[in-house]
């Protein structure tokens, strides 16, 4: 319900409660089966479909939660990455090995080393720096504006200012602004792919899904940075920001650890297959 006419006390004490609420299971929500949490399990808003969130509910919540924004990280310098590549005990034993061959007149060794040693750096580069851009262009993907219900009426808001709580009018051609969890949903459907890597639109239901789903599976849940390709709906508003999957995507994508630990592994082979190969000719 509405909260205008409401003494200030009231105010206090119900927007107090509330935001306990939906502070708590952003940190200890039960986990979903693509191992994030159900974060927004819980959600308890004043809004009704009809009316929407107050302004003033809306300028509390937005104090309390903050802006709905992505924050983009400053990517690494590109010379930064390339040197990278390099910080690895294997790769400065093969350096070593590469100076010591140069030492004894092994030319042949010497510049299957710092071959190999060059290839697996750029090849190293080349996938973390892919990996980096495709993330830093889905966290891009966030709407500029959004039709919000607030008091009874239907406007127009910069998606930044969006809040938990707030009833979203989806219509085909919209970029979500927020994750939130559908009240209405007509012929909906939405492009999932930036998220779920599915190709083809997911269709929306207001029929409520288990807390343990899987992401693709959420139909009563549209996120943040998908399209709306057909349909229409209304959706209250249950994760802004960093709070959304959209803001809780991994940077990079690849793990730098492992995609590291290996190549060096596959340089070695590499060299002493060369090696092989020059004894046997």
């Amino acid at each position: 319900m509405c909260t205008t006419g409401i003494s200030p006390a009231l105010r206090t004490i119900l927007h107090g409660s509330l935001f306990k609420r939906l502070e708590g299971p952003s940190q200890t929500g039960t986990t979903g089966g693509t191992g994030r949490a159900r974060h927004y399990d819980g959600v308890l808003s004043l809004a009704t479909p009809a009316l929407g969130l107050s302004r003033q509910d809306a300028a509390d919540r937005l104090v309390a939660f903050g802006l709905n924004e992505i924050q983009r990280e400053h990517p690494a310098p590109v010379w930064w990455l390339l040197l990278g590549q390099f910080n690895s005990p294997v790769i400065w034993l093969l350096m070593g090995a590469c100076a010591v061959s140069v030492a004894l007149g092994e030319a042949a060794d010497a510049v299957a080393i710092a071959a190999i040693v060059g290839l697996n750096g750029i090849i190293g580069f080349l996938q973390e720096h892919r990996a980096e851009r495709a993330i830093q262009a889905l966290r891009s993907m966030t709407a500029p504006r959004a039709r919000v219900v607030r008091e009874g009426e239907t406007m127009t808001v910069g998606a930044a200012s969006v809040v938990p709580g707030d009833v979203l009018r989806l219509e085909a051609g919209d970029i979500v602004a927020a994750d939130a969890r559908l009240l209405e949903a007509n012929v909906l459907a939405c492009n999932e792919a930036s998220l779920t890597g599915e190709s083809l639109p997911a269709e929306k239901s207001v029929e409520p899904i288990a807390s343990d789903a899987a992401l693709a599976d959420r139909i009563d849940t549209v996120f943040m940075g998908t399209f709306v390709v057909r349909g229409t709906g209304l959706a209250e508003v249950v994760a802004t920001g960093m709070r959304t999957e959209l803001g809780r995507l991994p940077l990079p994508l690849l793990p730098q650890s492992s995609s590291r630990a290996s190549r060096p592994v596959s340089a070695v082979s590499a060299i002493l297959k060369f090696q092989r190969f020059c004894q046997q000719n």
